[in-house]
């Protein structure tokens, strides 16, 4: 899972990943449009935002459409129910990854996705321990895990900017302390009008997922605010077993 351009053309120097997914919240249409012609046998998830806002909503419907009629190898990543509705909306009917944020943490929430989506891939909730995980009866069937990235704690509808009143519409990063003095990054996702706050250092599980479960688990690495050559690293080290 990727968050900009650069992050891609990184990724695109190897031959190890089956399938890249494009953040929607941190590409403009015009940049996915791209990609997706430059690479037209290349496996390419449509990331959704975390919020849908009913404003963009007519856009975005027809934005995703032309896609989805377009090119029929795309598949389309919801970070919430609310999204899963949102795609039987609009009738449709490709490949759907469900993400961790949809909480798929046992049989029933599996059994519930699998019946809106038959062809659902299942990421598991980061919320779960490795023994948790072990006890899942759906983990053979198509399964991800995010093994490393940056993890989210939360969107937050007040913006930073717009409270300091320096607005800028510009997608601004920030750096938040908290009582401890641990670090916080704050992105500002202006086209869709609300912050992000993910944890100050990475979550890194590929060690382990290789170990325990590489027979039955897909590995994802999620890319947010690293630039081409953190990103490199990461790869390398991933593929490398560092």
């Amino acid at each position: 899972m990727i968050s900009s351009k650069e992050q891609y053309d990184v990724l695109c120097g190897y031959d190890d990943f089956a399938s890249f997914y494009l953040d929607m919240q941190y590409f403009d249409e015009q940049e996915i449009l791209e990609i997706l012609s430059s690479k037209p046998e290349q496996k390419i998830g449509i990331v959704l935002p975390p919020i849908m806002r009913a404003s963009y909503q007519d856009e975005m419907i027809q934005f995703l459409k032309e896609i989805f009629e377009q090119y029929n190898r795309v598949a389309c990543v919801v970070r919430n129910i609310d999204e899963l509705a949102f795609l039987k909306m609009i009738d449709y009917r490709g490949k759907v990854i469900a993400d961790y944020s949809l909480y798929v943490m046992n049989a029933w929430s599996y059994a519930f996705i699998k019946e809106l989506y038959p062809n659902a891939t299942i990421t598991i909730s980061v919320e779960l321990n490795e023994n948790q995980i072990k006890k899942l009866s759906f983990l053979a069937d198509d399964c991800e895990l995010t093994v490393y990235g940056y993890q989210q704690l939360m969107v937050s509808a007040q913006c930073l900017q717009a409270t300091s009143g320096i607005c800028s519409a510009s997608n601004k990063k920030f750096i938040i302390k908290d009582r401890y003095l641990k670090n916080f990054f704050i992105f500002s996702v202006c086209k869709y009008c609300y912050n992000i706050i993910y944890n100050g250092v990475p979550t890194v599980l590929y060690d382990m997922v290789k170990k325990q479960f590489h027979n039955c688990i897909s590995m994802r690495l999620h890319f947010t605010m690293e630039n081409a050559k953190e990103t490199k690293n990461v790869v390398e080290a991933f593929l490398n077993d560092k």
